[in-house]
């Protein structure tokens, strides 16, 4: 068995060669290492841990005080921390676009039967001008009474269903050739359009990278007010990183169509990634 687990023998143990000279901290840090020291004792005491563990733990213990004290309280080398925000931009490869039917009748079944016909066909459509480079899913259907207020009495007037579609394209080229076909096999609606990049990894990259340099130009513009030189980085956090699919406002189309109308004009623009950088760097004198 080994020897009585005592808080006091935390203080023989804190003057032990093993350990940090105490006499090189601040005052208050060099009370600190007893009292953590007697902590781990007792607490190991209560849970019946062996003696050779609990030396094991108030080395750590002692240590990590030091080391503390040493980086923050005993004069160590001071730092700047800054922030950046970095930007890339990329050319659409993919394209979402909703579109949707429209349809009222006098009774809930018959107008969903016609909703069903108009929509098969601005699926066909859609497919047909898509083909193999995407795909197309129902994305919401509603089916909901529509009533006539007179006098503050309310009478039903039919039924009304939405059927909607969403279309996923990567020839960004087509969106307009593909709302001119949805509305000419009967959609009512084309409720958004947006473009994307399918793979954002690379600009995402881009985006960090031209957010580290811009917080380093910060940093090192304040350092230079200062009259002092960036060291070392002690620490890099990259925050969040916004960009996606870039909406555009929602528009609205008649059935009723010209044949010799010019195609619907879509512009795909460009697809931003955005990202903020906080860096931690060491100052030194010249």
């Amino acid at each position: 068995m080994g020897p009585p687990l005592r808080a006091k023998t935390s203080e023989r143990t804190a003057t032990a060669a093993t350990y940090p000279s105490r006499a090189v901290l601040p005052k208050r840090r060099r009370a600190e290492i007893p009292v953590a020291q007697g902590c781990v004792w007792r607490y190991a005491s209560d849970m019946r841990i062996p003696p050779s563990l609990v030396k094991v733990f108030v080395i750590l213990t002692t240590c990590y005080i030091s080391a503390c004290a040493h980086s923050r309280c005993a004069g160590g080398p001071p730092a700047i921390t800054a922030s950046g925000e970095g930007k890339a931009s990329g050319t659409p490869d993919q394209a979402f676009i909703t579109v949707a039917a429209i349809t009222e009748g006098k009774d809930a079944e018959s107008t969903a039967a016609e909703s069903a016909r108009i929509e098969s066909q601005v699926i066909a459509a859609a497919k047909s001008v898509v083909g193999n480079q995407g795909s197309v899913k129902t994305s919401s259907y509603s089916l909901n009474p529509v009533y006539d207020f007179n006098e503050n009495k309310q009478t039903l007037r039919g039924y009304q269903v939405r059927n909607a579609i969403t279309v996923e394209m990567f020839n960004t080229k087509s969106v307009g050739s593909l709302i001119d076909a949805a509305v000419k096999a009967g959609a009512t609606e084309v409720s958004s359009i947006s473009f994307g990049v399918r793979d954002s990894a690379a600009l995402r990259q881009q985006a960090i990278a031209a957010a580290s340099q811009a917080a380093l130009r910060e940093a090192a513009a304040a350092a230079t007010a200062l009259g002092l030189h960036l060291g070392n980085v002690r620490t890099i956090a990259v925050g969040s990183t916004s960009g996606g699919p870039v909406p555009m406002p929602m528009q609205k189309f008649s059935r009723a169509m010209d044949s010799a109308q010019i195609a619907t004009p879509v512009e795909a623009g460009t697809v931003d990634v955005t990202a903020s950088v906080s860096v931690e760097v060491q100052l030194e004198k010249p």
